[in-house]
């Protein structure tokens, strides 16, 4: 270890030294050699513009000789091979050395090793001629490998230099490390007892700070073992009682689980059982555990697998085969959880066979009630109606106001029993609908007719877009149906000094009929029940508008089944608008007397 401590600190010295040395050598001798060659083409340069300055004479006049002699002063400089005069048309004027050759035209072609400088003769705007220096290359390939042999000897001594200085902070640093290191070894391996890696006091340097540094840390090891020892028991303890805490309450969860009434299952990603409750067990009259899921269950629509995915975090209706002979409607509401064996499901599920035969009696009596009332009331309407028509003679005036009241309120009554029927119809899907061809606008006449009288305080009902003829597919009684309910909606909610609106919208493909009053609006808590069944904006024992909640829901059973939409809208204290679209005829439909069939 000492050894390769110690090579490692030689060589870590070693390469920062040559590092540095090399660096500097890459940078120097390119800018080195770059210099050099600067300053040689700065004097060709300078030679080249004496050339041209003496030639620029000789060009005017055409004077060949005197061109040649200003060529030839280029000479002195020993590496210039030859000097070029062409004129302004780029042709060959004069040479030096004489007899030498060169392109009677330019470019001038330079020979191997040779390094060319050109410099126009005469000034900016009126040149007469270039000069062209062909000049040897061989100073510059001199000054380069000079400059290189300097840079290595430079590079040489460095080595030597780092060499020595790696040997001297070899026996000052890594000496006393290696000491160090072996007393750290010491301690790391001692079992018993304490161990302190020794320090000579004497000195003040930052192997001694070190030192005193690692006996601080190895103190502080010792005081952090004692404390974890300390903890560690501690958490021992907390581990001992959570457990017991967790058994407990793992108990308990069983325990609730298996008096749960509904039934509980835990399936695994492949739908097999792994946990069950009392519940589950006593409507299949076994244990399911182990069993796939698809052998007692199932779904009302598609194949299981698919349910299970498609139906989580809903309450859906499933059927469970049990051991008797008759199959249990139940509902299952699936969530998942995730642990070690993977994502499993839990499948809650409850027996409602009972709460089905409870609504089954429910929509029983309701219809039998309905039934055996509507020819009583339809009875008493008639009569009543033919008394105030007079047909059995006159009547008193104080007779008149109570004949009236028993008149309208027996209306009421046939009114509130027609939409029970509905309402059965409509949950036992036997709502009868009957298309035909009909105009829309002089359904929304008819239905805006029958209505002025539906309120005492003869409310004005405003009709617009009914001038223009729109034909649906729709059952006309139906439909009227559906206006007298929002119609008689909008009144009972309308004040005193209000006015009532009826508009039809032609859309792309469609017509939109919409009832706006100007009462309170509809409250935001009632927005998500407004089309169900016996709701109210104004519910409760002290309601003071009369009405069952039936309409509305009877409405949009009505609207669905003619596949259009209905809808509402209502800004905060500006009154409800209620809506509904249906799908429009086209011409040539019209013309046949017929149109899509409504479900």
């Amino acid at each position: 270890m000492q050894l390769h401590l110690r090579a490692r600190i030689v060589l870590i010295q070693v390469v920062a030294v040559v590092s540095v040395m090399l660096f500097l050598a890459l940078m120097l001798i390119p800018r080195l050699e770059a210099g050099a060659q600067q300053n040689r083409l700065d004097e060709l340069e300078s030679l080249a513009r004496v050339v041209a300055y003496n030639a620029s004479a000789p060009l005017y006049f055409l004077d060949e000789g005197a061109a040649a002699e200003a060529a030839e002063v280029a000479r002195v400089d020993p590496q210039v091979r030859r000097v070029a005069i062409y004129d302004m048309n780029q042709e060959l004027f004069a040479i030096a050395p004489e007899g030498a050759r060169a392109t009677p035209t330019l470019p001038f072609r330079a020979g191997e090793d040779t390094l060319i400088v050109q410099r126009a003769i005469g000034q900016e705007g009126d040149w007469v001629g270039v000069v062209v220096l062909e000049v040897g290359t061989e100073d510059l390939r001199e000054q380069s490998a000079s400059i290189r042999s300097a840079a290595l000897l430079v590079g040489l001594a460095g080595v030597m230099l780092a060499f020595g200085l790696a040997w001297a902070l070899e026996g000052v640093v890594s000496r006393r490390i290696i000491a160090l290191s072996s007393a750290i070894d010491h301690v790391r391996l001692a079992e018993e007892g304490t161990f302190r890696v020794p320090v000579a006091l004497g000195t003040q340097d930052e192997i001694t700070d070190l030192g005193l540094r690692v006996n601080e840390l190895l103190d502080a090891i010792e005081l952090r073992e004692a404390q974890l020892l300390a903890t560690h028991q501690q958490l021992e303890h907390r581990v001992e009682e959570r457990t017991a805490q967790l058994a407990a309450t793992a108990q308990r969860t069983n325990a609730i689980l298996q008096s749960l009434m509904d039934g509980l299952l835990v399936v695994d990603s492949h739908h097999v059982v792994t946990e069950s409750n009392e519940a589950i067990r006593g409507l299949l009259g076994r244990d399911p555990v182990g069993e796939p899921l698809r052998a007692f269950l199932i779904p009302a629509h598609g194949e299981l697998d698919d349910s299970l995915d498609q139906d989580v975090g809903r309450i859906t209706q499933w059927t469970l085969v049990t051991d008797e002979a008759e199959p249990v409607p139940v509902e299952i509401s699936i969530a998942l959880i995730a642990g070690e064996g993977g994502v499993r499901s839990v499948l809650s599920i409850r027996d409602i066979s009972e709460r089905m035969r409870l609504d089954q009696l429910k929509a029983d009596f309701v219809s039998t009630v309905s039934h055996e009332l509507r020819t009583p009331i339809t009875a008493v309407y008639g009569s009543l109606r033919l008394v105030l028509a007079g047909v059995t003679g006159p009547i008193g005036a104080a007779s008149q106001g109570m004949l009236q009241r028993a008149f309208d309120n027996s209306e009421r009554l046939i009114r509130l029993v027609n939409d029970l029927l509905d309402m059965q119809r409509v949950e036992r899907g036997q709502l009868i609908i009957i298309p035909q061809p009909v105009q829309l606008d002089q359904l929304v006449l008819q239905a805006v007719e029958a209505s002025q009288g539906y309120d005492p305080r003869d409310i004005p009902i405003r009709i617009t877009g009914a001038e223009r003829s729109c034909w649906v597919n729709a059952d006309p009684d139906r439909i009227i149906q559906v206006l007298q309910n929002l119609l008689s909606n909008a009144l009972k909610y309308s004040p005193d000094d209000g006015e009532i609106a009826v508009s039809l919208h032609p859309l792309d493909g469609r017509v939109r009929v919409v009832v706006t009053d100007q009462g309170p609006g509809i409250p935001p808590e009632f927005h998500d029940r407004i089309f169900s069944a016996f709701q109210q904006a104004d519910s409760g024992p002290g309601r003071q508008k009369p009405g069952t909640g039936l309409g509305l829901a009877v409405s949009k059973a009505i609207i669905d089944g003619h596949g259009g939409s209905i809808g509402y809208e209502s800004p905060p204290g500006e009154g409800a608008t209620l809506w509904f679209e249906l799908v429009t005829l086209a011409a040539e439909a019209i013309q046949e007397g017929s149109g899509p069939a409504a479900k």
